[in-house]
């Protein structure tokens, strides 16, 4: 998809407007504020010139706030104009959020094949401090036979990848007899290779081996993390 000038919003108001001095071409003023939301995702919005459309209107050091309805996220970035070519940078720490509505069986495959919950946040930049909760309502029979469920960069099958929260005991999802909630926290990451994390989706899945009943459950999870640059 392309930039869409009617999604295009100025969002701040100052009496003292950027101005580019002809003779030096440098800049003087404040900054400006933009909002824009999007169906494209935050690695199409961040590629150079995705704002060439409205450079007229920019000068290095404004900033824009992006909504991607598709990630579910928004993101700061702080412009660049470049003879009318705009760039965008990440600015500080950036969330994104995810809700996941899985049935039993849905869940029951995460072993085989783990369940996207965060997509890849694009070059050079990594998820960390990720944050599940969970809200379990109970079916007609107990989970059973699985093992520890967490979540991952990347979709290795079977929780084999580097972990990213901490887990919760198959035995004490198999033990749960009603309604229930519990929640996830970030795990330490050791040093990994770059290809590891960097530019790595957010999975679910559990090892050991697949549950099996659970019938009639559902679950629907709340997961949070931070989108940080690495370059």
């Amino acid at each position: 998809m392309a930039f869409t000038i009617q999604n295009w919003c100025r969002a701040s108001t100052s009496a003292n407007e950027p101005i580019v001095t002809l003779t030096s071409g440098a800049i003087s003023g404040c900054f400006r504020e933009y909002i824009y939301y999007t169906a494209d995702t935050q690695v199409t919005v961040a590629a150079s010139g995705y704002f060439n459309t409205v450079a007229y209107d920019l000068v290095s050091g404004d900033y824009v706030d992006v909504y991607s309805t598709t990630d579910g996220t928004r993101i700061r970035y702080r412009l660049t104009n470049t003879a009318g070519v705009i760039t965008s940078l990440l600015s500080g720490l950036a969330t994104a959020p995810a809700t996941l509505s899985l049935t039993a069986v849905q869940f029951i495959a995460g072993y085989a094949a783990p369940i996207l919950a965060l997509a890849a946040p694009g070059a050079n930049r990594m998820y960390t401090d990720v944050h599940a909760t969970f809200a379990l309502t109970y079916g007609s029979a107990q989970f059973a036979n699985g093992g520890a469920v967490g979540f991952q960069y990347g979709n290795t099958a079977n929780l084999a990848g580097t972990k990213v929260t901490t887990t919760l005991a198959g035995a004490t999802l198999n033990g749960l007899t009603a309604n229930s909630v519990w929640t996830l926290i970030p795990a330490v990451v050791a040093p990994v290779a770059t290809a590891t994390g960097v530019n790595a989706g957010i999975y679910l899945s559990n090892d050991t081996a697949a549950f099996i009943t659970g019938t009639a459950a559902t679950m629907i999870i709340q997961v949070t993390a931070n989108i940080v640059p690495t370059a």
